[in-house]
C-alpha cells in the first residue's frame, strides 16, 4: 500500500487523534517520518507507544504528539541488555513528550522502577504505575496497594480497565 492510500485509510475514519502502537513502531520510523509529518500537517495529534529501546529520529519526532513509553522491567523476564537500552531512553527525556509507564506485579518491582526513574532522569509526574493482571481480582488487589505508593512517591496511576470490564478476551 502506498504511503498516500495509507494517509486516505487513516483519514477516512474521521478522528483526528492517531496512536501508533504493536510491536515497536520505532523500528520503521524512516518510513513512518513521512506519513506522519503529512498528518500532522492535517491537524492530526499524534501519539506513539514504545518500549523504549530504539530513540526517535529528529524527523519522527517533529511529528508526534506524546510518546508512551513503557520500559519493560524484570518481571517482563525480559534480559536486561535488550529491555534497557539507557541512549533511547534518555533521547525520550531530552524530548519532553514522552510519558513512561511500568507495569507493576509486586513491591519488589518498586526499587527497580526508582532505579531506573534516578539512573535516567525520568520525571516523576510523567511516570506511570500500572498494577499487572489478567482478571479482576488480581488488579483490583494490586491496585489497593499501588495507588497509596504512587500517591507516596509522586506517581500516576493507571488501571487496566479493559480487564475489568470484559475480562482477559481479544476482538471486542
Amino acid at each position: 500500500m502506498s504511503a498516500g492510500a495509507v494517509i486516505d485509510k487513516i483519514a477516512s475514519y474521521g478522528s483526528k487523534h492517531l496512536v501508533l502502537t504493536g510491536g515497536e513502531p520505532l523500528l520503521h520510523q524512516r518510513v513512518l517520518a513521512p506519513i506522519l509529518a503529512r498528518l500532522k500537517g492535517s491537524g492530526f495529534f499524534i501519539e506513539v507507544e514504545t518500549n523504549g529501546t530504539v530513540a526517535p529520529s529528529a524527523e519522527l519526532g517533529a511529528s508526534v504528539d506524546c510518546f508512551n513509553v513503557s520500559p519493560k522491567i524484570s518481571n517482563s523476564l525480559v534480559e536486561e541488555g535488550v529491555r534497557i537500552r539507557a541512549q533511547a531512553l534518555r533521547a525520550f527525556v531530552r524530548s519532553q513528550k514522552a510519558w513512561f509507564k511500568f507495569v507493576v506485579c509486586d513491591l519488589k518491582d518498586l526499587a527497580e522502577i526508582e532505579g531506573v526513574v534516578s539512573e535516567f532522569s525520568l520525571p516523576r509526574e510523567r511516570v506511570i504505575l500500572m498494577p499487572e493482571g489478567v482478571d479482576a481480582t488480581t488488579l483490583l488487589e494490586r491496585s489497593r496497594w499501588l495507588v497509596d505508593v504512587c500517591k507516596e512517591k509522586g506517581f500516576r496511576f493507571s488501571l487496566r480497565l479493559h480487564i475489568l470490564l470484559w475480562g482477559n478476551r481479544r476482538g471486542l
